[in-house]
């Protein structure tokens, strides 16, 4: 079965068959295809802080609940705050970013040098290759000092993000683990949760293209091609569009 998309929470794009690009290292390019798996790192290893978190007028109003005394209310505030926090350690996702075409800044962000490179597959296949144990849509960007969301899905603190990465036009794909047995009020000890989780898919399948980083030498798409077919793939590999002359 197809991955999952709870639409109480995931927001499909309109055009299922939209690209999804993904920027990385020549190197990463390498483990992906040695590895024919998508790799889940652990939430709270992306990098942004904010990561699972809700906005403050949300998390504020947790002690605003005049069905119980004001102590037993902040003590019930803090017992979601320290469940919101350790579901991190839970959480696996897997980013994209959708696009008709390249992206300078991704590259910049995200390739790291001109010997990298972008993936390409849509959204569609990317739902195809995975199953019922992950959802994938896309992510929403909000004020977080000005909106007030509402706790009813664990999902949704990890498809929103603050506005200044609306650049990222992220899609995600994301799995819950219960590895840890927990109640929601327990920790969990990251020690003992994986840094990250691999998806194993069919390449052949599952990638559209490859594009080469821009400015990138003429002999790293050779390389980049080859790699390619010592896989025993035909995927097409480009060179990057950014390299065109420009006209005047």
């Amino acid at each position: 079965m197809p991955a999952r998309n709870d639409e109480r929470v995931f927001k499909r794009p309109k055009n299922l068959n939209c690209l999804l690009w993904r920027y990385m290292s020549f190197s990463k390019f390498v483990k992906f295809l040695d590895s024919s798996s998508l790799y889940f790192p652990r939430a709270d290893m992306l990098g942004d802080p904010f990561e699972g978190s809700l906005p403050y007028r949300t998390v504020a109003e947790r002690t605003d609940r005049p069905e119980y005394a004001p102590e037993a209310a902040r003590v019930l505030a803090n017992q979601y705050s320290m469940a919101a926090f350790h579901s991190r350690y839970q959480t696996y996702i897997n980013c994209w970013h959708q696009n008709d075409g390249e992206s300078a800044a991704m590259w910049k962000l995200y390739g790291g040098s001109n010997e990298a490179i972008a993936i390409v597959t849509t959204y569609q296949r990317l739902v195809d290759t995975l199953d019922e144990e992950y959802d994938v849509g896309n992510v929403m960007y909000f004020d977080y000092d000005k909106i007030r969301f509402k706790e009813f899905n664990a999902f949704a603190p990890f498809v929103m993000k603050r506005k200044s990465f609306a650049h990222e036009q992220e899609v995600r794909a994301i799995r819950m683990t219960h590895d840890q047995q927990i109640n929601e009020f327990d920790e969990i000890d990251p020690e003992k949760a994986p840094l990250g989780i691999e998806h194993r898919v069919d390449l052949k399948h599952f990638l559209v293209k490859v594009h080469a980083a821009p400015t990138c030498p003429p002999w790293f798409v050779d390389l980049v091609r080859s790699t390619v077919r010592h896989f025993d793939l035909e995927t097409p590999v480009y060179s990057s569009e950014l390299d065109k002359d420009a006209l005047f």
